[in-house]
């Protein structure tokens, strides 16, 4: 028996396969705020990068949502004396938060502020960059 069900899909580029593809939404993973894509060739998880012409839809929750955390307030400039027990990023690797470590392309160095589980074994970590906003990163990839 064929499923009527449709399923909705979303245009976006896999940074694993190196190819812009339809992935479906995955509907099993619980997130107010990030809509989750599943790869079809790699099948690896990944979030929905909304590109330049494109605007997020808020939708009303039909249920309360949890308060957000506070915004991360941009740390004061790290001391020279912290600087050198930096560690250049490198996805490869794995960090604590606290850790400080050097983003070689953007010549800047950052604070590791929060570590976060993705479905499909990934991690990311949250750096609060000297200046700008937080960003996250892989790790332990």
């Amino acid at each position: 028996m064929i499923s009527s069900k449709v399923m909705k899909t979303i245009r976006q580029y896999c940074s694993v396969c190196k190819a812009t593809l339809d992935m479906s939404v995955v509907d099993t993973v619980q997130s107010d705020e990030v809509t989750w894509l599943k790869c079809p060739r790699c099948a690896g998880i990944l979030p929905h990068m909304l590109s330049r012409d494109e605007t997020r839809v808020e939708e009303t929750p039909s249920e309360p949502v949890a308060e957000a955390a506070p915004p991360i307030e941009a740390p004061a400039a790290i001391p020279e004396a912290d600087r050198g027990d930096a560690r250049d990023y490198d996805p490869a690797l794995t960090y604590a938060v606290g850790d400080i470590v050097y983003h070689r392309s953007m010549n800047q160095y950052g604070r590791v502020v929060e570590k976060t589980l993705l479905p499909g074994n990934r991690a990311v970590i949250r750096v609060q960059f000297e200046a700008g906003e937080p960003i996250s990163l892989r790790e332990g990839q």
